[in-house]
């Protein structure tokens, strides 16, 4: 035992070193993988750039070369920035192509970081974002004025509102709206108004969508205003509604934010109204809104 005395550090580091020498290849994908988790997903590819194009990453600022010799990972919670005489052009993990605009600065991220498979939402958050080739449906979204939108999808130009007018046909109602108008004195309950689950959910529901759903209650709107013109002829203003939508469709917390009309029973009963707007149940963040009437 004496000849070994001495030796055990030699020994120790040349365990060590067959221990390394054996398990390296788990070691070096364990490394590998905890280093793409800190990084973020892998979303996309920077595949073109010209001029002075900046890619933000992790909080590093790294310049990308004008023409890039080879395209550039991009991954989740990347901003690219564009200056005015540079341009760039992203591809996605979805297939959609999209070119960002001289001036511009555009953060790309998964809509749950921790799926990788789930849709990827690019938020414009300087200058312009230009769809060049579409990819697969769904799986991208770009976020304008807080909004998710498919990358062709147009925002709404006029903002949502109802006008609701005196002399409007009673009966006038969209095609397929056979829901009952509420008494004034009714009570509500929003459990009363099933979501409306289609065969496939989309990620959020639209402005579109959502202001045509609410324009087919236009009958029952009027029908709460007439009521009260009897007791006071010259009521007419605007109130503002406030609630939100949750992924059921189901309408939550309806209340009046702003109006111009005081009158109590008005309020209720619009609220009523929208409490029991069935909504189409969908896969993103609950939706709020302020939505104004116009009585008029």
């Amino acid at each position: 035992m004496r000849r070994f005395q001495g030796f055990g550090p030699l020994i120790a580091v040349t365990i060590i070193g067959l221990c390394l020498v054996i398990f390296a290849g788990s070691i070096s994908r364990w490394v590998a993988s905890n280093r793409a988790a800190y990084n973020g997903a892998l979303i996309g590819h920077i595949v073109h750039a010209e001029g002075s194009t900046r890619r933000i990453h992790s909080g590093n600022i790294d310049v990308l070369p004008s023409g890039l010799p080879a395209p550039v990972d991009l991954r989740d919670g990347d901003r690219i920035q564009t200056s005015v005489d540079s341009k760039a052009i992203v591809v996605l993990n979805s297939q959609d192509e999209f070119e960002v605009t001289p001036g511009s600065s555009v953060q790309f991220h998964l809509g749950n970081p921790k799926d990788p498979g789930s849709p990827i939402y690019a938020n414009p958050m300087l200058g312009q974002l230009i769809l060049r080739k579409p990819g697969v449906h769904g799986k991208a979204y770009v976020i304008k004025e807080g909004k998710l939108y498919l990358p062709a999808q147009t925002p709404l130009e006029k903002p949502m509102a109802l006008t609701v007018l005196r002399t409007a046909p009673l009966d006038m109602h969209l095609a397929g709206d056979t829901a009952k108008a509420p008494d004034l004195e009714e009570s509500t309950n929003i459990s009363d108004a099933p979501a409306v689950v289609p065969a496939s959910e989309p990620e959020t529901l639209s402005n579109e969508y959502i202001d045509d759903t609410i324009v087919g209650r236009q009958a029952q709107f009027q029908k709460c205003w007439l009521t009260r013109l009897k007791d006071a002829p010259k009521l007419k203003g605007k109130m503002v509604m406030q609630f939100e939508i949750s992924r059921r469709g189901q309408v939550k917390n309806a209340r009046v934010g702003e109006s111009s009309i005081t009158d109590e029973v008005l309020q209720r009963c619009v609220i009523s109204v929208i409490e029991r707007i069935p909504f189409r149940s969908y896969r993103g963040a609950e939706i709020s809104l302020s939505y104004p009437i116009n009585f008029e």
